[in-house]
């Protein structure tokens, strides 16, 4: 089908980018998003563009879970193109020097554009050739003719500004706004729609002699919609606010305001010591801003009719009260806040105390400074080496007007009430077998180049319990890669041996480990986590791989999704509702982690589903338990009140990997802190 499809384009001069999936350029002028508005003394050279693509594949589904129907999907996305090399852009007044290029080479397939090989770095320019600093092994440089820039986005708009200087502003705005009507689902499936209609009236060959037809798009409403995907909505979880089980509430929120944490009988401390850290020019600003979040703003609405953020993390968190003290800082550097940091720590330790959160001001512009000159991190590494949780605040966050502040607070409450060591809900667990784990798998790139020279892994295991409950986190060394899945294994093994000393498991307990993992897992991999299971000495042990897939080939449309009002437009149009899951197979789903009300700008366009696989290597196969427990942890982030896009297995071991990322680049800091230390036992990193 894709051969034919290929045979078809080419036929009509399509450029053809990629075989499997399929992908086409279109050539209408109006599909050009960069020359969709004529600025005057604005000329857009011919060889960059931001043009319409179609992304084609083919699958095999069972709706019956029987018998096969073949199916074409078809995508509709945005590609860049950069044809102009190197030289002729340093004729613009293009700088090279710090990017990676790439060279062209043939394909096998002449129908195909030239294949594009990312080669190296530019470090220097010797006449006319690039020199690199990091390179693919045997090109060490290239002529400047023959190279070319990778065509991502931040290139064509570094091509702009080259092009037409602060002019070019206006040139990205209206090609961004092309692109983010481009993502509205009802654009999307028009286009869809009227691609198939084209096709569908075109002849085409499977092979000489054997014509095929594409039939019309897979819906439910329609004729044959007797093979559509079997659906369910899953229902939201019940959330648990106490050890009895008898609060409950689906709504996370209200059921904190009605019931309080699960926990606030046990968890200690009720007078909690917090260490304010602050710049000097910004103590009046913050010192007001603390006492709004630990007394709440009562009297202040949310423009909804309800409260903002009425009863403060003090009330809400059932404390008696929290006693603050605050540092400052005479700079905004590293250096300062540093300081700052270490006079906290030393009055903690004059006093024989413990700060049990410390709460640091920052800016937005330390966003934009290297590891080593962050405030933020130098803060962070302190605090979490002497067991302290950190939570960060912008100070343009606290100039908020107070009725969008209350909804930020709301959830910084939250994420610093978990980082407490607290625990403010868990899942209601139906008991389905004595013990079970949900484990998420995931890791951290420990790499300063793009050829895998040096590349070194950190494996990230993040264990929960059944009912949500976050237990621990492990970590493996950074190794080498082809050491990575023996060190990931041994930190599996060490996780649930852990928790099952800590929980007191018998031989006799039926155990059930389910893995959620955002890379596949291969076949070595899972007979190898088989055996580790194997070997916790249970008898009766079942196991479940659950690979997480944001890239497919599979969209859902709602039509029925006029979209929810948002500033600037209507957001998430024709987005399916969160929830809804469509069995493909007897091993994978489509699940909607993200419906209309959780996308956050109309420019983000319609949502695409979440394609949860079932490796076949796993005893336990009840993919439908597996699909509502996974959207059950989508409900249950503990960073934010809203739902996560996906579940807090993957979710959390990517958090873990973004702030070792950023910690591993201050200088100090020591990774056995987390390995080693109580706070990291805690999610530390929300």
């Amino acid at each position: 089908m894709l051969e034919a499809l290929l045979k078809f384009f080419h036929s009509h001069k399509r450029p053809v980018l990629t075989y499997k999936p399929l992908r086409i350029v279109t050539r209408q002028a109006s599909d050009d998003l960069l020359r969709r508005k004529n600025l005057p003394g604005i000329a857009i050279p011919s060889w960059l563009e931001r043009r319409v693509s179609y992304l084609f594949d083919t699958r095999t589904i069972y709706p019956d879970f029987k018998n096969p129907r073949i199916g074409l999907a078809c995508d509709v996305r945005i590609s860049n193109i950069i044809s102009a090399n190197v030289r002729q852009l340093q004729g613009i007044g293009f700088d090279p020097v710090g990017h990676y290029v790439e060279t062209l080479e043939e394909r096998d397939d002449p129908r195909l554009v030239l294949r594009r090989r990312l080669v190296g770095r530019v470090a220097e320019l010797q006449g006319t050739k690039l020199v690199f600093d990091d390179h693919l092994e045997g090109v060490a440089s290239v002529e400047s003719a023959d190279a070319f820039l990778e065509p991502r986005q931040e290139k064509v708009v570094a091509c702009l500004k080259a092009l037409f200087g602060d002019k070019a502003d206006q040139v990205i705005a209206y090609a961004d706004q092309a692109a983010a009507a481009l993502q509205n689902g009802q654009e999307q499936l028009r286009r869809t729609r009227q691609l198939f209609d084209f096709l569908r009236d075109r002849e085409l060959q499977l092979a000489p002699g054997v014509s095929f037809k594409i039939g019309q798009l897979l819906a439910s409403d329609h004729a044959e919609s007797a093979w559509f995907p079997c659906v369910e909505v899953i229902a939201k979880p019940d959330l648990v606010f106490d050890p009895s089980g008898t609060r409950t509430d689906t709504w996370n929120q209200r059921g904190l305001d009605r019931h309080g944490p699960y926990d606030r009988r046990t968890f200690s401390p009720k007078a909690p010591n917090v260490a304010v850290v602050c710049q000097d020019a910004n103590q009046g600003q913050v010192e007001q801003w603390a006492a709004r979040f630990l007394e709440g703003m009562p009297g202040v609405g949310d423009g909804k009719g309800g409260a903002a953020y009425e009863k403060g993390f003090v009330r809400r968190y059932d404390f008696q009260h929290a006693k603050t003290t605050t540092f400052t800082a005479p700079g905004a550097d590293a250096a300062s806040y540093e300081a700052a940091c270490r006079r906290a720590l030393q009055e903690a330790a004059d006093r024989n105390v413990r700060w049990d959160l410390a709460l640091v001001q920052t800016q937005d512009a330390f966003h934009l400074l290297p590891s080593d000159e962050n405030p933020y991190l130098a803060s962070k590494a302190l605090f979490l080496k002497r067991d302290v949780p950190v939570q960060a605040v912008e100070i343009e966050t606290m100039g908020l007007p107070q009725s969008q502040l209350g909804y930020v607070m709301n959830n910084i409450g939250l994420a610093s009430y978990a980082k407490m060591r607290g625990i403010p809900w868990l899942l209601k667990a139906q008991p389905t077998v004595a013990r079970e784990l949900v484990i998420g798998l995931g890791s951290h790139t420990v790499q300063h180049s793009r050829f895998g020279t040096n590349e070194r892994l950190v494996g990230i295991t993040t264990v929960f319990s059944a009912d949500g409950n976050y237990l621990l986190e492990n970590r493996t060394l950074a190794v080498p890669y082809d050491a990575y899945a023996g060190a990931l294994l041994e930190a599996v093994k060490r996780a649930v041996e852990v928790v099952r000393a800590e929980q007191n498991w018998k031989a006799s307990d039926a155990v059930r480990l389910v893995f959620h993992a955002f890379k596949p897992f291969r076949y070595e991999q899972v007979e190898r986590l088989a055996e580790v299971v194997g070997s916790i000495g249970h008898a009766a042990v079942q196991y479940a791989f659950l690979h997480f897939a944001e890239s497919h080939a599979y969209r859902i449309f709602d039509p029925a999704q006029k979209g929810v009002r948002a500033i600037g437009g209507l957001k998430g149009v024709f987005a399916p509702q969160r929830g809804l899951c469509l069995h493909l197979n007897d091993h994978e789903l489509l699940l909607a982690l993200v419906g209309a009300r959780e996308v956050k700008k109309p420019s983000d366009g319609t949502p695409q589903p979440v394609l949860l696989r079932l490796h076949e290597g796993s005893t336990f196969t009840d993919l439908t338990y597996l699909a509502r427990q996974a959207f059950s942890f989508a409900c249950h982030s503990w960073r934010s009140f809203f739902p996560a896009r996906l579940p807090i297995t993957i979710v959390y071991s990517d958090l873990i990997a973004q702030q070792m990322r950023s910690l591993e680049g201050f200088p100090g800091w020591d990774t056995d802190a987390m390995t080693l230390g109580q706070i990291g036992r805690t999610p530390w990193f929300l």
